[in-house]
């Protein structure tokens, strides 16, 4: 628990990290900043989160993510499974990911429950993408996703962010109050393609 940031792993990356083949199991994690399973935030150009799983209850105030709370640029995510629920966050909910800058998820899966009706920017893989340029590809989300804006593997972008969703799977029910879709609530430029 943590008044800023928290994490299974780590709280907060500098540069230059690979994270990998971590797990995290019967561990609540709470952050009120940023929040996750494995690591809160991701916050050095290139690093890497890789062949991870969490099972931890992941909750904070905003930023909160199954595997990750936010990234900065240049960060990616792959290989990762989250079996935890994870809520609360007034800034980006996500099975895998809360909160992106410029990010790459690719070949992630989310089991555990997202939201409980009442965050912003809920994603069963993505909760918010706050810059041009982030990717989701190949993954696939089984958890239920529940939110004021919700989206079965993406929750919302902050204006009109150019960024690609290619190759997912949801086969969780999508809740929302202003906007719900099966893959995105809220997309601007960018593809949704093959999904």
């Amino acid at each position: 628990s943590s008044v800023y940031s928290a994490g299974g792993i780590v709280a907060c990356t500098k540069g230059g990290c690979t994270i990998e083949n971590c797990h995290v199991e019967k561990m609540t994690v709470n952050g009120k900043r940023a929040a996750a399973g494995i690591v809160g935030r991701l916050y050095g150009a290139n690093d890497t989160i890789r062949n991870c799983t969490s099972s931890a209850t992941v909750t904070g105030d905003e930023k909160v993510g199954g595997i990750c709370g936010i990234t900065v640029d240049g960060t990616g995510i792959q290989d990762c499974e989250n079996y935890g629920t994870v809520s609360g966050g007034k800034d980006g909910v996500g099975g895998i990911l809360g909160y992106a800058n410029v990010a790459t998820i690719m070949n992630c899966k989310n089991f555990g429950a997202v939201g409980t009706g009442n965050e912003r920017y809920v994603g069963g893989i993505l909760g918010y993408a706050a810059k041009d340029n982030a990717r989701i590809e190949n993954c696939v989300n089984n958890g239920a996703v529940k939110g004021l804006e919700a989206g079965g593997i993406f929750g919302s972008v902050g204006k009109f962010q150019n960024f690609d969703i290619t190759g997912c799977t949801n086969n969780g029910v999508v809740t929302g109050v202003s906007n719900a879709g099966g893959i995105a609530s809220v997309h601007a430029y960018g593809t949704i393609a093959n999904c």
